[in-house]
């Protein structure tokens, strides 16, 4: 009996090690930091842009995508530097003059000094304000296939389901949004629909429902959690426990420990 009960609490002392293993590894990049230095150019001039906004992105599990993590902007020579976790990051740098750029995902741990650089925009000259629309399914996921046409010309989401409109002058708009996303594993859905969109003299956000038609001003709430990327996990764990338990129950616990610790 006592055997028994010595063979549990070592197979328990066994799983609890390994969770805080697997759980220690994918934090240790994190506990490591990143001293980062971030500079953008001018890709014709190669000058460094002063005011650029640069949104990190932390995608590494068990954090979820989509949310803004840290946000540099950058001095008078183009630079920007913080201390931030290490990790893996998406970046997304934004100016009213250029086009936004996108990179990533991209490992940043110990020290770092990016460059990139960013094309002037080809859209209205400077003036107005800035509008996000961040087109959302059903599912609570953003729309990474989707579009509006404003003003003439058509405007695509990028991967979060965002799109950026620059230099956008105070007034009412006829907006149409078209969207795809997936419902379950393999329904495809779409639609097409025409919404107004009031734009302030301020830069404005609004989180568009592609399913109602609806648009709600400010930026649409926290994804919801991926149980998918921990469900691997917890069937093994859960699996081990029983496999455990099992051999308990028929009397191998002792047997099982003694094979572990290389007796016979």
């Amino acid at each position: 009996m006592k055997s028994s009960q010595t063979g549990m609490v070592l197979i328990g002392i066994l799983l609890l090690m390994g969770v805080t293993m697997g759980l220690a590894v994918t934090q240790m990049s994190a506990w490591e930091g990143c001293s980062l230095q971030v500079t953008v150019l001018d890709a014709q001039t190669e000058v460094g842009i002063s005011g650029a906004i640069i949104e990190l992105d932390f995608v590494s599990w068990p954090a979820p995508e989509g949310d803004v993590d840290y946000t540099l902007a950058t001095d008078g020579s183009g630079s920007a530097s913080r201390i931030i976790g290490g990790g893996q990051y998406k970046l997304r740098i934004t100016h009213p003059s250029y086009q936004t750029l996108e990179a990533g995902p991209i490992l940043l741990v110990g020290t770092e000094q990016l460059v990139y650089k960013m094309q002037r925009s080809t859209g209205p000259s400077p003036g107005g304000h800035t509008l996000d629309l961040y087109l959302m399914a059903p599912t609570g996921k953003p729309v990474s296939q989707g579009s509006v046409t404003l003003n003439g010309q058509q405007h695509s989401t990028d991967t979060e389901g965002r799109i950026r409109i620059y230099s956008l002058p105070r007034g009412t708009y006829q907006a149409t949004f078209t969207a795809q996303w997936v419902e379950g594993t393999v329904d495809l859905k779409s639609r097409t629909f025409t919404a107004s969109v009031e734009m302030p003299g301020y830069d404005q956000a609004f989180t568009v429902y592609v399913s109602t038609g609806i648009l709600v001003e400010g930026t649409p709430p926290p994804p919801p959690f991926e149980w998918e990327r921990v469900k691997w996990v917890v069937l093994g764990l859960g699996a081990m426990g029983i496999l455990g338990f099992a051999l308990l129950y028929q009397g191998r616990g002792p047997e099982l420990v003694d094979q572990l610790m290389g007796r016979r």
